[in-house]
């Protein structure tokens, strides 16, 4: 009798821990909701009868859940208000267009990501953008951004987002206003890395008031402002960016607390004004750049020259095109003071005392 009951209690048990695996791969196995926009009635998000609109998607799956959109037009404004993941079947063919209404996407919660998408034609309300992110740890990832108002916010306090492998490209929607390709304000640990940004109307990038941004292995081109503008930060990082025609300054830092850590082997090739151009403020380590074909190619200005002790320009062996060849490369700045009644500005110079004798080989499809 006790072997009985002994071989029934085993029985039970494994037939418990069966069931117990069965659920779990069940759960697993319906993380992804479909969505296609040729679908037709009943609509329950899966392969066989997936969801025409993307919103229904979102608004079904839970946390963790991936809603897969198939390739088509979809005219909606998408809000994510979860953890998910939403992935487009190609970033050519899958398209959501907001109708010049809103932000084509909305984020507002925490470690969400989108990929594979063409985000298109967003309002023309300030903050009207392709992807507009109000969360922290959030993704956008290998989509095309173009024609809205702005290309991509990440609003006040929305930390640690990254922006990588998009390419982000005449956002301004409406010729009467200037569209920024990436607006950031107060967003600390920003990862900027692997994107194409060209001929926005504005600023390719704009950050302010942020700490420690990682701005790497991007191409900013033909934009009708400067490629980049870094106003108020403090722990910036640029390395191996292609900054290229853009109609104003390549790389530009603007007011006195600005603190840049590193620019390193980037080039600076055919931008109107200045490569790089640093107002009332520097940085301690711009090494390894190639400087080529500016209109100048840097520049620099301090409020008084105690500041120049305090954020200075440091250059090491740089790329220049215009060094003679012999001793080091001149960089001409200035020096400004202001008294109630003028502004005093004299000529001063920095050195790279090792030029480069070659151009650095820095990748990029321009």
């Amino acid at each position: 009798m006790k072997k009985i009951i002994l071989f029934g209690c085993i029985l039970l048990l494994i037939l418990t821990s069966f069931t117990q695996i069965s659920s779990s791969y069940k759960i697993s196995a319906n993380n992804i909701i479909y969505v296609d926009d040729d679908a037709s009635p009943p609509y329950d998000g899966t392969q066989e009868h997936p969801y025409q609109f993307i919103q229904d998607g979102v608004d079904t799956a839970s946390e963790g859940d991936t809603v897969y959109v198939y390739s088509g037009i979809y005219f909606e404004n998408v809000i994510i208000n979860k953890t998910i993941f939403l992935v487009g079947e190609n970033r050519n063919s899958t398209i959501i267009d907001a109708n010049q209404s809103g932000s084509v996407v909305l984020i507002t919660s925490d470690e969400a990501e989108i990929s594979g998408f063409t985000l298109q034609h967003s309002g023309n309300d300030y903050w009207n953008s392709g992807a507009e992110i109000k969360a922290d740890d959030c993704k956008i990832d290998d989509n095309i951004i173009r024609n809205n108002r702005q290309g991509i916010v990440i609003h006040h306090n929305s930390n640690r987002n990254i922006v990588s492998n998009n390419n982000i490209t005449e956002n301004w929607l409406n010729k009467s206003y200037r569209g920024v390709g990436i607006y950031c304000n107060s967003g600390d640990n920003t990862i900027i890395c692997n994107n194409t940004i060209y001929k926005n109307r504005g600023t390719g990038f704009e950050i302010r008031h942020s700490y420690y941004l990682l701005f790497q292995d991007n191409i900013v081109k033909m934009n009708l402002n400067s490629g980049v503008r870094y106003i108020n930060c403090f722990g910036g990082i640029f390395k191996r960016n292609i900054f290229c025609q853009n109609n104003r300054n390549g790389l530009e830092f603007e007011c006195c607390w600005n603190e840049c850590t590193l620019i390193k082997r980037n080039s600076f090739i055919s931008n109107k004004n200045n490569g790089l151009c640093f107002c009332d403020n520097g940085c301690p380590d711009i090494s390894e750049n190639n400087f080529i074909d500016n209109g100048k190619h840097a520049h620099f200005s301090y409020i008084h020259i105690d500041d120049q002790k305090e954020y200075p320009c440091v250059w090491k062996r740089n790329y220049w095109e215009d060094w003679i060849g012999l001793g080091p490369k001149i960089i001409w700045g200035k020096i400004k003071r202001n008294d109630p009644y003028n502004l005093f500005q004299f000529p001063w110079p920095n050195f790279d005392w090792h030029p480069a004798k070659e151009p650095y080989n820095i990748e990029g499809n321009l």
